[in-house]
């Protein structure tokens, strides 16, 4: 594993680069509208949700997934570009292995709740990738925060990347979700991306 996920030391200066990051997502008008919107119904930080706008905003022709929606803030930002599908158990995480420290049931909310907030996306009710189809995706963003659930939405999503399709994972160089960044790094050993991790804690990956 590199030193990003180990070394606490490294991920305070991480989250100290965070709070001193030119605020650029202040001058995005249509951003900042959707913020103030949101900013109640999700754990993402204005950088953190201004990257995957970003990256959304630059994404080839293909569908929209977000793989762990909590109450929806960020699939309803995403739904402002296209219509999303929304992959959760809306009862929490299902599952606590030995490297993930959020416990089962931890980030619940009901379906019907984030179907309301998000009139132009699709709700697929379950444990990822249970309710997964064949699709030509453009655009995931993973927010699954366990060790399991991060390797089998990589495993399902990545093929079905289209050209220049873009994968953004939550939490990669967070300390609370060890396992996520654990299974992104051995995920990727062997493919010819390499994930970019910002200096949020985010992975980026654009397939080739």
């Amino acid at each position: 594993m590199p030193n990003l996920i180990d070394d606490h030391r490294g991920l305070r200066k991480v989250q100290h680069i965070q709070h001193d990051a030119v605020t650029v997502w202040h001058c995005d008008k249509q951003f900042m509208n959707i913020f103030n919107r949101i900013r109640k119904v999700t754990l993402l930080t204005p950088p953190k949700l201004y990257h995957v706008w970003q990256m959304a905003k630059g994404a080839p022709p293909g569908a929209f997934w977000e793989c762990g929606v909590y109450k929806g803030g960020t699939a309803h930002m995403l739904s402002h570009l296209r219509p999303i599908e929304m992959f959760d158990t809306f009862e929490g995480i299902p599952e606590k292995g030995e490297n993930d420290s959020h416990h089962v049931g931890d980030f619940a909310c009901s379906e019907a709740y984030v179907s309301k907030l998000v009139p132009r996306g699709k709700t697929h009710k379950g444990p990822v990738p249970t309710r997964f189809f064949d699709d030509d995706i453009a655009l995931c963003h993973s927010d699954v925060d366990q060790e399991q659930a991060t390797w089998d939405v990589l495993q399902y999503v990545y093929p079905r990347l289209v050209t220049h399709g873009v994968l953004v994972i939550d939490d990669y160089a967070w300390p609370h979700c060890y396992g996520c960044g654990k299974a992104v790094f051995e995920f990727f050993e062997d493919k010819p991306e390499a994930p970019v991790v910002n200096a949020f804690g985010q992975a980026t990956v654009v397939k080739r």
